[in-house]
């Protein structure tokens, strides 16, 4: 899956180192990550190993042959069809579009190639970038969970937003710069 600028490459044993600074950083702790705590490299393995059955679709998003980010599918529910939809990029990379892109090749997948019917989107309520994107993209606000989390020894509220496999409008034709 690829744009004009990105390309997902489906995760493997040699993006561990990668994807263990990604599990740490402290924006994917604070923002992308239920579980807000850092864990050693051991522990971190087991985890990935448990993920590779929750998240089988898991991609590493490159830029240029660098990796900028990760993205991936959980909680998927084929006879329901629906699925959450998570979403990292390195801060030297946001506000750049490349989580457009992203969300447009993810929303291909999903709908074309997993013929779901929904996709979700999980954002906390101090990730305002997040917030923004996920309304300019099109995406509509389907549930607020007030105080559902704790971090860092405070509760923090979730916004649960939905997309279907019609965008609007407006979405797809900026996609088509990066086609």
């Amino acid at each position: 899956m690829k744009t004009n600028r990105i390309r997902l490459a489906v995760c493997t044993i040699s993006h561990l180192e990668e994807f263990y600074k990604f599990r740490n950083d402290e924006k994917y702790l604070n923002f992308v990550n239920a579980n807000p705590n850092a864990v050693d490299y051991n522990q971190f393995k087991e985890e990935y190993n448990l993920s590779l059955v929750n998240r089988p679709y898991q991609y590493m998003v490159y830029c240029n042959e660098n990796i900028i980010g990760y993205t991936y599918l959980h909680t998927i529910s084929k006879y329901h069809g629906y699925c959450y939809l998570n979403i990292f990029i390195k801060k030297e990379f946001e506000t750049k579009g490349f989580g457009l892109e992203i969300l447009y090749l993810m929303h291909l997948h999903v709908f074309n190639e997993l013929k779901m019917h929904k996709m979700y989107l999980e954002i906390f309520d101090s990730n305002n970038l997040s917030l923004k994107s996920a309304q300019s993209a099109g995406f509509v606000q389907e549930g607020f969970f007030k105080e559902h989390l704790v971090r860092n020894g405070r509760r923090i509220s979730v916004y649960r937003f939905a997309c279907y496999k019609e965008l609007p409008k407006r979405v797809t034709e900026i996609m088509k710069r990066f086609l």
